[in-house]
């Protein structure tokens, strides 16, 4: 056999092979696609995330124990627009979270007084929220009954 005929062989079965290969795929099924796509399993909801659920977008007013009133707006981004006395603010350090059944409420005053934090029990059904408030630099404590408005 003469060198060059090898080369052209072994090229030929090569190619042979591949063809061979290529016309076994064509013969296998198509796959079968579905007609509409599966909808997701249902995950479960935790009674924690319904409660936080339940507090979206809520209002609750109130007149703390120094006699100033007092009111907080819940946003789905857990800020709060916090209503005080005549004032408005939606500052993005005032922030509220559920976190086992406790209500916390962080408002930014100033420099002197810190943040007050408040912080209620609170259950779904819940109209009316009984919130102690501290301040984190002065320590400042302030009571406040919530009505949910």
């Amino acid at each position: 056999m003469q060198p060059g005929r090898a080369t052209h062989l072994g090229r030929a079965i090569l190619c042979g092979f591949a063809v061979a290969a290529l016309a076994g795929c064509s013969t296998m099924p198509p796959a079968v696609e579905s007609a509409s796509p599966q909808p997701p399993s249902p995950s479960v909801v935790s009674e924690e995330t319904l409660q936080e659920q339940s507090l979206v977008g809520t209002s609750w007013r109130g007149m703390d124990s120094a006699g100033d009133r007092t009111s907080f707006t819940l946003e789905p981004d857990h800020t709060v627009v916090v209503a005080f006395n005549d004032g408005e603010w939606h500052d993005p350090r005032d922030t509220w979270q559920l976190d086992a059944g406790v209500l916390t409420i962080t408002v930014h005053v100033d420099a002197v007084h810190g943040d007050l934090v408040y912080r209620a029990d609170y259950a779904a059904s819940a109209d009316t929220l009984e919130a102690t408030a501290t301040s984190t630099l002065s320590e400042r404590t302030l009571t406040v009954t919530l009505e949910r408005s």
